[in-house]
């Protein structure tokens, strides 16, 4: 059919209300961040526990990784025994958990390496000896399992929910594609505004490129390059309006967990991987797979069947008061 005149001029009054009422959201989101994102850390015990939890966590992270390097991660291990220390200077709860899981990590980190006759340096082992001195805390090691106990079978969905945690450490056996395209089928199920459907999933199986991605995302360093597939979700932005600029993050995330959870009812481990990366990176990543213009990359998720034993990183939750609000 051909085009009137007067059906361009919707599609231009359409692409400036667009225009407008996109910056006006966006604004609005970007003023919101700017009154409350985390810059100063030392104002409360909540921004200084979001920092301090993305700290402690990589060296759990590094302790659950296979073959751990000794010496590895000593950096972050000098930073984190910092901020437990100034944690206590500003007088925040010493009781809280995610303070407890810190010294944990720290202490795993010394005892690993104490067990293994590897000599930390002075500037290193002082700090952990200030940072642990005088305090109490149960001694804690990241959980070492088997694939039949991790992958339990014919359990209620609270149960299977709480078994499921991020898996790094791979074997080199292959996940059938046919497995990993039962999976995308079941996290079709996601559900999304208005039916539109607009998630896609980018399966990729070649190791060589699976490697590219993950030195290209650079958080998965060390494990992620080892992945048998790499899952790359996306989401089509045309189906939104002016007034949803936001909501392609929301259905790509609803989309990730029913991901995460169909992955792992097949006893394939997976961990998700943020991408939120420079402009020529995300133009490789769009020219390696194809990834049009019209998509937004929400994350992505290495996957690979783990090693019949195996660590992983069992990150302590905060106190359920703190993430429900009821309303009477």
């Amino acid at each position: 059919m051909k085009q009137t005149k007067n059906d361009r001029g919707i599609q231009i009054r359409r692409k400036i209300k667009t225009l407008f009422y996109g910056f006006v959201n966006m604004w609005r989101h970007y003023v919101r961040f700017v009154r409350n994102g985390n810059y100063d850390y030392y104002a409360s015990q909540e921004r200084f526990l979001a920092m301090f939890i993305s700290n402690y966590h990589v060296i759990e992270k590094g302790l659950a990784m296979p073959n751990f390097e000794l010496g590895h991660t000593r950096d972050r291990v000098l930073l984190v025994c910092g901020d437990i220390v100034k944690y206590r200077e500003l007088g925040f709860d010493t009781k809280n958990v995610q303070y407890q899981s810190a010294l944990q990590a720290v202490d795993s980190y010394r005892r690993i390496h104490d067990e293994a006759g590897y000599k930390l340096d002075t500037e290193l082992r002082e700090a952990i000896d200030k940072a642990l001195a005088g305090v109490d805390f149960e001694p804690h090691n990241q959980p070492e399992t088997t694939c039949s106990e991790f992958f339990q079978r014919d359990i209620d969905f609270e149960k299977f929910a709480r078994s499921r945690h991020s898996v790094r450490d791979y074997s080199e056996r292959e996940i059938p594609i046919e497995e990993l395209l039962h999976c995308a089928d079941v996290a079709r199920t996601t559900p999304t505004g208005c039916n539109r459907q607009p998630n896609k999933v980018y399966i990729v199986k070649n190791k060589d490129l699976i490697r590219k991605i993950a030195n290209l995302q650079g958080g998965g360093r060390g494990f992620a390059d080892r992945a048998n597939a790499m899952l790359v979700i996306t989401t089509r932005v045309e189906v939104f309006s002016y007034q949803e600029i936001c909501e392609s993050f929301k259905s790509g995330g609803m989309y990730a967990m029913n991901l995460l959870y169909a992955l792992h009812d097949r006893q394939i481990g997976a961990c998700p991987l943020v991408w939120n990366e420079r402009k020529e990176n995300d133009k490789k990543l769009r020219q390696w797979l194809g990834i049009g213009d019209n998509e937004e990359v929400v994350l992505l998720i290495s996957a690979g069947y783990p090693n019949e034993r195996f660590k992983y990183v069992q990150s302590n939750r905060n106190a359920l008061e703190e993430s429900v609000k009821v309303v009477e």
